[in-house]
This record gives C-alpha cells, sequence and structure tokens, in this order.
C-alpha cells in the first residue's frame, strides 16, 4: 500500500509536471522555428505543425488531469454550496462517481483507435512518427484523470471524516 502511495505521489509531484513542461516547451519551441522558418527562410518542415498539434493535444490532457485533481474544472455549485454538509458530500460523491464513469468509458472507448493504428501501422501524415503516438494521449489523459478522482474521493471521505471543510484550497493528501 504505501508502494501505491508513494507511486501516486511522485506522479503528482514529478511525472506530471515534467511532462507537461517539456510538452509544453517543445511545443513553444517548435512554433517559434516554424515562424523563423515559413516567414525568414520561406521554408517550412512537414512535421513541425503535425508534431505542435499532437503536443499541444498531449498537453491539454496532462492540464485536464491537474484541474481534475485540484477540483479546479468547470462546475455548477451554487445549488450544491446552499445545501447542508451531509448533503454537499453526497454531490461530491456522485460528481465523482460520474466523472469516473466517464473517464471509464472513455478510456475503454479510445483504446481501439489506438490498436488498429499499430495493427495498420499508421503514421503521422508529416513526420515518421506511429500515429499510436499521437492518439495514446485521449486514454492517457483520462486515466489520470481517473487516477485523481479517486485520489479526490479518497480525500472528501477523510475530510468528512474528520469534520473538516469538504474542500480546500490545500494540496490533496494534506488532510492530517
Amino acid at each position: 500500500m504505501r508502494t501505491a502511495v508513494k507511486c501516486l505521489n511522485l506522479l503528482d509531484q514529478r511525472l506530471e509536471f515534467w511532462l507537461g513542461f517539456f510538452l509544453y516547451a517543445y511545443l513553444a519551441g517548435i512554433i517559434v522555428v516554424e515562424v523563423f522558418r515559413r516567414y525568414v527562410l520561406d521554408a517550412a518542415s512537414s512535421w513541425g505543425e503535425e508534431t505542435a498539434i499532437y503536443a499541444f493535444i498531449w498537453t491539454s490532457y496532462i492540464a485536464a488531469a491537474k484541474g481534475v485533481r485540484s477540483r479546479r474544472h468547470l462546475a455548477i455549485d451554487a445549488v450544491r454550496d446552499r445545501m447542508p454538509r451531509i448533503g454537499q458530500f453526497c454531490a461530491y460523491v456522485l460528481n465523482d462517481l460520474c466523472f469516473f464513469t466517464l473517464a471509464a468509458i472513455v478510456v475503454y472507448y479510445s483504446l481501439s483507435p489506438i490498436w488498429l493504428n499499430i495493427k495498420y501501422d499508421q503514421r503521422m501524415q508529416g513526420a515518421d512518427i506511429p500515429m499510436a503516438l499521437a492518439t495514446a494521449a485521449v486514454p492517457f489523459g483520462w486515466s489520470l484523470i481517473a487516477i485523481h478522482v479517486v485520489q479526490r474521493f479518497v480525500d472528501l471521505v477523510k475530510r468528512f471524516k474528520a469534520g473538516k471543510p469538504l474542500v480546500d484550497a490545500a494540496p490533496l493528501g494534506e488532510v492530517d
């Protein structure tokens, strides 16, 4: 159990940050290089724009997972905030259950295109990179979202049992 907690902490603190950082740095760098090549050298690469698009998609899913982890995503909370504490708790549980179900469905149905990309050895049009790397962003991102929904659900239950505010601006895991 402690090993699983350590792995999730590593995921929370290191992997998402650095993966997002490198993808965003690549995205920004390739856009600058492509603008320079196109307007100064009057030549553009066929792979630059396409890989930048997929880097943006990967970055978006990683950022979405981080937003879900901290409950900083869009939510309609006007009704929930007017409920008694037990009602708020039930609303959060229902929200987490629905979010986890959605994540599981998306992951399940997004695996098929990856298998097809691998089976038929599909490549990106402008680059000789497997298309499966691009389409893997969807199940990867939604898997992260599912993990974070479970994390925030566990945090919610701990906070409810401890009599603390159900949602706090503090990072997850700091319940004790």
